[in-house]
């Protein structure tokens, strides 16, 4: 069995189905994703882009998914995907079974946003092109 590594909060486009296998070649099922909130949070939109941010905001919730069972082993594809802007930083965020003691990317320094983000309006206005943009990267293959 593969080592496993603290539970990441992912509240952006780590989200879907698609990208999560597309940047690290497994089923979001298959790491234990929990829904999650990151109370004191929430996601906004990065200007100029179709991804988010999550900054702290009094009074918030960012809504997300906690992965459970992550291999030691995706945290390099997921790095990679993330980029130099993002570092994981310790979160606890709240599940239907309790708090939990998580990792989440945060940006290095903080960029201008334009907006909340939503899950539902990205995968309505902006999935199809985001998905193109990156499905050449092979990622979860490790680069070019």
């Amino acid at each position: 069995m593969s080592m496993l590594v603290p539970p990441l909060f992912v509240y952006g486009t780590l989200r879907d189905g698609e990208v999560f296998r597309l940047i690290t070649g497994l089923d979001s099922r298959e790491v234990g994703a929990v829904p999650a909130r990151a109370p004191g949070h929430v996601a906004m939109k990065v200007a100029g882009a179709s991804y988010p941010v999550l900054v702290a905001a009094a009074g918030e919730v960012a809504e997300g998914l906690v992965l459970t069972r992550l291999p030691a082993a995706t945290l390099s594809p997921l790095d990679r995907y993330e980029g130099p802007g993002y570092r994981r930083a310790p979160l606890t965020v709240e599940t239907a079974g309790g708090p939990v003691a998580a990792q989440v990317y945060v940006a290095t320094a903080p960029p201008a946003t334009d907006g909340r983000w939503s899950i539902e309006t990205w995968t309505a206005r902006s999935k199809a092109r985001f998905l193109a943009a990156i499905s050449g990267t092979r990622i979860a293959a490790g680069g070019e």
